[in-house]
């Protein structure tokens, strides 16, 4: 694939958008998810925060609704786009929409046996249980965060977990999960 030009506002993508338009309706999904991560999800995302776009971008991959994986042929493409769809929803204020697709990708990332992507995905499905009061869920998660942290020597991703869960606690919200 050619080297993409430099993308300077929102309207360069337009052609590369309409390309993978028709990819997904000729049913070219892999093609098409492809053709997402390299030209368009870093700008739409990272530069110009476009996260309706992405989110209708994405949905597009889900032949059979959102409450299934999207239908690529490789479970590693099925993790990334439930990932980058729950990711899109979650800075986009929708953090109920977000959680089953986090917990999707998270299975996916155990049956594969990806524990790195696996603790972040824990960490990520908690960040957002907690903003909807699913307190226990957080807490048993960013718990097997930081243990498959320790397990596999990733510093960085356990130390992001222990600041998830130190942020939790001084507000307050650790522990009263365990009251009921």
């Amino acid at each position: 694939m050619p080297k993409p030009e430099k993308v300077e506002k929102l309207e360069d993508l337009a052609p590369v958008i309409e390309l993978y338009h028709h990819m997904v309706r000729a049913g070219n999904l892999d093609e098409a998810c492809d053709l997402f991560y390299d030209r368009i999800s870093k700008p739409t995302y990272y530069q110009f925060g476009a996260y309706q776009l992405q989110i209708e971008l994405l949905r597009a991959l889900f032949l059979d609704g959102e409450d299934k994986p999207p239908r690529l042929k490789k479970e590693g493409d099925q993790a990334w786009t439930l990932n980058g769809l729950a990711n899109t929803y979650s800075l986009s204020g929708q953090p109920r929409r977000a959680v089953p697709l986090f917990e999707m990708q998270n299975a996916l990332r155990e049956k594969a046996g990806d524990k790195k992507h696996l603790a972040i995905g824990l960490g990520n499905v908690a960040t957002q249980q907690l903003v909807i009061g699913a307190l226990s869920e957080a807490e048993r998660n960013l718990r097997r965060s930081i243990d498959l942290c320790r397990e596999i020597e990733d510093e960085f991703w356990e130390a992001v977990g222990h600041q998830d869960w130190v942020r939790c606690a001084y507000r307050g919200e650790l522990g009263r999960s365990r009251k009921g």
